[in-house]
This record gives C-alpha cells, structure tokens and sequence, in this order.
C-alpha cells in the first residue's frame, strides 16, 4: 500500500513539473513576438512577476514533495526490508546450507534494488506518456512541418535500440553471473583464509581470484564498450536532427511562415517530446535488468515458508494426506542447566530408536499447544507456553508437512513415561547424540532436526 502511496505521490509532482515546464517556456514566446515588437515595458513587467510568482510556488511544491517523499521512502524501505527479513529467516535449512553468506547478502540487496527499479519504470512511464501527448499536440498546433524532422529521429533512435538490444541484454547477463562468481569465490577464500595457509594453497587461491575477476573484467568492459557505441550513435542522430531543425526553421522564419517566438518555442517544447520517448525507449534496458534481477531473487521468493500456512490446512496425522493439506510435526529440544539433552529410547513398535521429543499437533490445536500436548503425554510434565521457544520452521511439500522445532532449557526431575511411547529417556552431551546418529541409533527423521536446533544454541 505505502508503495502505492510514493508512487502516486511521485506521478501527481512529475505531471505537475511537466506542465510548469512547458507553461515557462510560453514567456519566452510572449515576450519575443508581443512585447519586444511594441516596446511595451508594462506587459513585461507584469508577465516576468508572474512568472516568478509561479516559479517561487514550485520552488515551494517541490521542497514539500521531497520532504515527503523522502519520508515515505524511508517507511517503504523499512517495511519492505523487514517483510524480506521474515522471509528470509523462515525459509528453510536446505537453502542456507546451498548458498554462501555473500550470496544471501547480495540477494538482499537485488531484492531492494529490484522494488526501486520497478518502482522508477511505472512513474516514469506513467508521467512520460502523459507529457508525450501533451507536447506532440503543441507541436502540431505550432508546425506540423517541422516535427516530422524529429519523428524521423526517433525512428532512427529506436532502430539503434533494437538493433543492440539482444546482443546487450547477453551480455548484461553474463556480467551479472560472472560478478556474483566473483564476489562468491572472494568470500569463500576469505573465509576459508586460514585452511588454505595450512594447506599452502595460497597461491592458487590467488591465481584462481584473479583469473574470476579478469574474466568478470572483460565482461564488464564488452558490455559497456557495446553501450558507448549505441550511445555515440544516438548522439550523432540528435545533433544531426538539431542542425536540420535550425537550418528548415530559419528558411520558414525567413519565409514568415514561423515567427522568431514560435520557432523559439517550437525548439523548447520538442524536448517535452523528444526525451520522454527516448527515455521510455531507453526503458527497455531498465526491464531487461529488472528482469535479471528478477531471475536472481526467484529461487527465493519462490520457497514457501510456515508462514503460509492457513489453518485449514492442517489435519490429523492419522488421515490420508490430500493435495494443498499438511500435517503439523512438533519438535522440541529440552536441555538442562549442564547443557545435556534429554534424548527418549522409543518403544519397540515406535521403531526402538533414540530421538527428541516429537510428535504430531492435532487438528485444531495451534502449533505450540500440539507440543505442549506431546511433552505432557510423553514425558508426563506440564509447561508453560511461554517456556517454549520456537527456533525453526520449515515447509516441506514432499513430505506434505510443517515442521516446528522448539528449544525448552528446563531441569526435570521426575518424569512419567508413557510406556507405549517411550521406553526410557537419559540426558546426553551433543557428542554423544552425534555417536548415536553416526551408529544408527537415533532417528533418521530427527538428526536434521537435532542438528537445526544444535547449531542454533550453541
């Protein structure tokens, strides 16, 4: 909604530094062909204070606009950065272990710079194709004769666009893949610095960093060597389209079809025309990039997290598990002030090996009541919601389940097992879990867990 609000706020200020901008340049065209010729000092007194009234009001505008817009932007950023952060922290194990920290980091930074760039297309658009239409009906009005010789730039300059546009889109792309290898590879070596000195590597990091970083080089300089090009061409066809223009309109002034104020407008309203059409034309470049952009973030924004979860989705364990429905599996880790871990032996028709305290909620029953159901019917203890914390949550569309895992640091002296669940439960250090996940003792479905939960209180 904020995003919205900045861009309606930014269009509204740009159709109105628009329409100034063309009003101001009428006081040219007034003074030259009404006032000049009859030496009438009054009128030019009048229309200068007007002007400059009109000037100070958007001197003013715009000193508020900035002030505001600058304000909602620091809200939309804040909001949008916290919203990517929820996201981010819930998104699953798998997809920290498979991506570096310079990966996560640079995602973070696509993601804002992704809302800024799309932002900054539809305001501009927006506010272009307005001032296009406004423009090109002056121009007619004033000399329809003469704008054809801009209308010929403008095809000449799309023409260049779209004769580049492919081979400069690849290579945008390349430069981006070959930067975020670069940055990838600097700060595995950076992290790994001390492996490599004792493994005497030094040098082939080095060789190997320099080698990512001139071929990330080239591509960079390819790419903007192609951009320089397309862009001394543009050049040449605009100032080419200028001399035409001075030349034809001094024979029309010559000639009294154009008056020297008319002709002086005509030159300053054709930029309302000209750049808001080469700007949009110039968006395609924008899109592209967005759109590389957009590829980058995907794999993220795609990854469903627990909290898309609607409640209607989850059921009973003991059912049949339809399309678009879940189960709940609850987790905890209970640790003790020594910091051992209270590890059950399950019974033999529960599969006879070592877990953590688990379960699955019931339909109905929140995510924390489900736990505190599992930990009262296994362990027979009572305890308060608020003692519970929850470290993890997980979607997982395979196993058709969310995953909550809890963290509980609480001494327990008597405990009442439920026989059918639990055939006895001791306290152990993570090296020992480790020994029974390495012997094959310890659920296969909770060593992800253990180690999720492990890492997370160490």
């Amino acid at each position: 909604m904020l995003s919205i609000i900045v861009g309606i706020i930014k269009l509204i200020i740009n159709i109105f530094i628009i329409l100034f901008g063309i009003l101001l340049n009428y006081y040219s065209y007034i003074v030259i062909d009404y006032i000049l010729p009859n030496y009438d000092y009054k009128k030019l007194i009048v229309f200068t204070i007007i002007f400059i009234i009109s000037l100070i009001i958007k001197t003013i505008i715009l000193f508020i606009n900035n002030k505001i817009v600058i304000n909602l932007n620091n809200k939309l950023s804040k909001e949008l950065n916290n919203d990517f952060i929820r996201k981010l922290f819930y998104l699953p194990y798998q997809f920290f272990k498979n991506k570096s920290s310079s990966e996560i980091i640079s995602r973070m930074n696509d993601f804002k710079l992704f809302l800024d760039v799309l932002l900054n297309i539809i305001t501009t658009t927006l506010s272009n194709i307005l001032l296009v239409l406004i423009s090109l009906t002056l121009l007619l009005i004033i000399n329809y004769k003469l704008f054809f010789i801009y209308l010929i730039e403008l095809i000449l300059y799309a023409f260049i666009i779209l004769l580049n546009k492919t081979k400069l889109r690849n290579l945008n792309e390349e430069v981006m893949i070959y930067e975020e290898k670069y940055n990838k590879s600097l700060n595995d070596n950076i992290c790994s610095y001390e492996i490599n000195k004792n493994l005497n590597l030094t040098n082939d990091i080095v060789n190997l960093t320099e080698m990512n970083f001139n071929i990330y080089h080239f591509k960079k300089t390819n790419s903007l060597n192609n951009q320089n090009k397309e862009n001394i061409l543009k050049d040449f066809v605009s100032d080419f389209s200028y001399i035409s223009f001075v030349f034809l309109g001094c024979i029309f002034i010559n000639k009294n079809i154009f008056t020297l104020g008319s002709f002086v407008l005509f030159q300053a309203i054709v930029i309302y025309f000209i750049n808001p059409i080469k700007t949009i034309l110039d968006l395609s470049e924008s899109i592209d990039y967005l759109k590389n952009i957009y590829k980058r973030i995907n794999d993220l924004l795609l990854i469903k997290d627990s909290k898309d979860r609607e409640t209607n989705e989850i059921i009973d364990a003991k059912e049949a598990v339809p399309e678009n429905r879940y189960i709940l599996v609850v987790l905890t880790l209970i640790q003790n002030a020594e910091g051992k871990i209270l590890v059950q032996k399950r019974s033999e028709q529960k599969g006879g090996k070592y877990g953590l305290t688990a379960g699955h909620a019931k339909m109905g029953e929140t995510s924390r009541q489900g736990m505190i159901t599992e930990i009262r019917e296994e362990l027979g203890i009572n305890i308060k919601s608020e003692s519970l914390k929850l470290m993890y949550s997980e979607r997982n569309d395979i196993d058709r389940c969310f995953y909550d895992l809890y963290y509980l640091q609480q001494d327990i002296d008597t405990l009442v097992l439920e026989p059918k669940e639990v055939e006895f439960v001791k306290w152990c250090s993570k090296e020992e879990i480790k020994e029974l996940c390495k012997n094959n003792e310890f659920k296969k479905s909770h060593i992800e867990a253990f180690e999720i939960l492990a890492d997370k209180i160490s």
